[in-house]
Order: C-alpha cells, then structure tokens, then sequence
C-alpha cells in the first residue's frame, strides 16, 4: 500500500510540474476540510465469517453492536485548467483520515447459542482518492462564482484494526487487522470561487461514492461527503 501511495504522489507531481506554473489556464489549488462519512466506511468485517475460541470451546461472533466511524478531515491538492469561460478541469489527490469506529463482537456457543464473551475493537479508515473532474460554472464574475462538480476517482483505502479488550477471548478468526482495497468511485457537488484580489478562495461541497465498481461479494457501498476550504494560486 505504502509502494502504491508514493508512486501515485510521484506520478502526479511530474504531471503538474509538466505543466508550467505560469500558464494563463492553469491554477494551483491547496484545500483541507471535513470528511463526514456514512457508517459503512468504517466497517471491516462479514458477521458470517468471524470465528472465535475460548480455551477449548469454540464459538461464533455472530452480533456486533457499533458506534460506526465519525467526522474526519481531509487534506489535498489539484490543478485547475480553464477550457473555457463555462468548464474547467480540474484532477488532484487527497488524504482522508476518518475517526475510529467502535465495535463490540458478542461471541456466542455455536451449538448452544449462549452468550460466551465479548471483545473490543476499534476500526480507523483511511483514504487517498485520485480524481478527474469538470466543474461546470452556472455563475462566473470577477468576484464569485458558482458552479456544479462531478469526478472520477481511484480510491485507496486502508482499514486498520485494533482489538482493545479480548476478554476471555484466545483468537479471533475473519478480521484482518489492516485491510486494504483500491476501488473506483465518483463524485457530485457544487462550489463556490471568490476572487479576493491577491488570491481565490474556493469552498465546495461534494458527495463521494468511494466503491461503485470493483466491489468484492457482499461488501457494503461506501460513501461520504466532504466538506473544503481551498487557496487558489
């Protein structure tokens, strides 16, 4: 995973470097914001596949209980090419790291269906989405403007997974405990640009579909939204 970040950082910073800084089409934008996730993002497991052993006795974590994952914040960077006075495109990359998630995995007797224990965990989520993007301006003036949004992406996600109290607990079986995936995702939104005169200031709103192809047998569809502040040079 580490391999496939720098090389995609890399690949980026030649195809924005390719392009010279002071073209009359092309600006540079650094924005950060909130990243507020639905409560899938956090999600690691199949309920079905979590096995579990207590001393000799084998048993199934066949209910978990959660708090899900919370507001997050996101950081990132993209170049912006006019094309004309109504569409602009814009490609970039961000980092997105979300609050952790809280878990409880009730283990139950397989064959007898009582309750055996409980274990803890807690389940941070990240992610680096490469994206391709128009942004189509319905209002554009020397001050403000406003436009619509939508982009492809290539997302990286990473899950890492912590498993706070075992109580009795000896294992634990179908959790891995730093998961990662690449999956192919889009977004909507809309935006506003305000000239200040020595920069441009950009606030946009954007919902994003993390996973709409490449998802693997019964994984849940992953979404947020994000919410950024950008300076524009």
């Amino acid at each position: 995973m580490n391999i496939k970040i720098t090389l995609c950082f890399i690949a980026l910073a030649v195809v924005l470097l390719a392009v010279p800084a002071r073209s009359n089409n092309i600006e540079f934008e650094f924005f950060g914001g909130l990243s507020i996730p639905n409560d899938e993002v956090s999600k690691f497991f199949n309920a079905d596949t979590i096995s579990a052993r207590i001393d000799s006795l084998e048993g199934i974590g066949n209910f978990i209980t959660n708090t899900a994952t919370t507001m997050g914040y996101h950081l990132g960077i993209k170049a912006r090419f006019e094309l004309n006075k109504r569409f602009l495109m814009n490609i970039g990359i961000a980092y997105h790291r979300f609050n952790s998630g809280k878990y409880e995995i009730i283990v139950r007797d397989t064959v007898k269906s009582t309750k055996m224990d409980t274990a803890a965990v807690r389940s941070t989520p990240s992610m680096i989405p490469i994206f391709a993007g128009i942004n189509a301006y319905i209002v554009r003036s020397n001050f403000i403007s406003f436009y619509g949004v939508a982009d492809l992406s290539y997302n990286m996600m990473n899950t890492s997974v912590d498993i706070t109290d075992w109580g009795s607990i000896k294992s634990l079986g179908g959790i891995d405990d730093d998961e990662t995936a690449s999956r192919l995702g889009a977004g909507l939104g809309a935006g506003l640009d305000i000239d200040v005169k020595l920069l441009t200031v950009n606030l946009e709103f954007k919902y994003n579909w993390m996973n709409i192809i490449g998802k693997s047998a019964g994984e849940s569809s992953r979404n947020y939204a994000g919410i950024s502040l950008g300076v524009i040079l």
